[in-house]
């Protein structure tokens, strides 16, 4: 389980972060949907799996909770949410936005339980928390001082994992709370087999012998190709 939630229930008692929420919203007003979005990309290549997060977030509507330091890597936990771009003593800012009204938005992204955390993170620290919440609020995080809608960028590699490690479906999600939403895609990009590549090559160095014999044949008036057919074997009824 990520450490914020741990960190959310050590600083409020979910009463009182749901009495707080409550005003909180209250405060806000009337706001305007925003065209905002965060889009996560998880790829699967060869050596691991590259997980991108990018765009920006609309506020309007969602609280603020409390600023925290992260006290690990960004992660992936399928039954929990997803994190990029920050690292031990991280600061991030975290939000909550009550979960809309028949809300269809998805627990899981697989079937994986365990937190896995990125062999190595940089950039914009983004994580989004889509089950578990003591409260029941979409809860999610932004680097330290965050404007609404600026834009923001991510990632954190996992080196040696692919999807099926990682406990991840592969396939798109999406996650839409008061004011704006975040989509996850993730992929399995396949290597070249071996056999493709020695076919590619095979048809590479076919159509670089075949060039060398053109300019040959231009150069010396054909000699080239009669020269091949001189040395060929002689029919038998020739």
């Amino acid at each position: 389980m990520s450490l914020f939630v741990y960190q959310l229930a050590m600083n409020l008692s979910a009463s009182n972060f749901c009495v707080s929420a409550f005003f909180c919203l209250l405060s806000l007003g009337v706001h305007n949907v925003g065209s905002a979005a965060i889009v996560f990309t998880m790829q699967e290549f060869g050596g691991g799996v590259v997980l991108t997060g990018t765009g920006s977030v609309d506020l309007n509507g969602s609280g603020f909770i409390l600023s925290e330091v992260a006290n690990q890597l960004a992660s992936v936990e399928p039954d929990f949410g997803i994190g990029v771009g920050y690292d031990v003593g991280t600061p991030l800012d975290l939000y909550f936005s009550p979960t809309p009204l028949g809300n269809t938005n998805p627990l899981t992204i697989g079937p994986g339980v365990a937190e896995l955390s990125a062999t190595s993170s940089s950039g914009d620290g983004i994580f989004i928390q889509f089950n578990d919440d003591p409260a029941g609020f979409f809860v999610f995080a932004l680097p330290a001082g965050y404007i609404s809608n600026s834009p923001i960028s991510g990632t954190a590699t996992f080196t040696g994992h692919s999807l099926s490690s990682l406990g991840v479906i592969p396939g798109t999600y999406r996650w839409d709370w008061d004011s704006d939403f975040a989509t996850l895609t993730a992929t399995s990009v396949p290597e070249p087999s071996g056999t493709v590549f020695l076919g590619s090559f095979a048809i590479l160095a076919w159509i670089a012998v075949t060039r060398r014999n053109h300019r040959i044949q231009r150069r010396t008036g054909g000699q080239f190709s009669r020269l091949l057919a001189s040395r060929s074997p002689v029919p038998a009824d020739a």
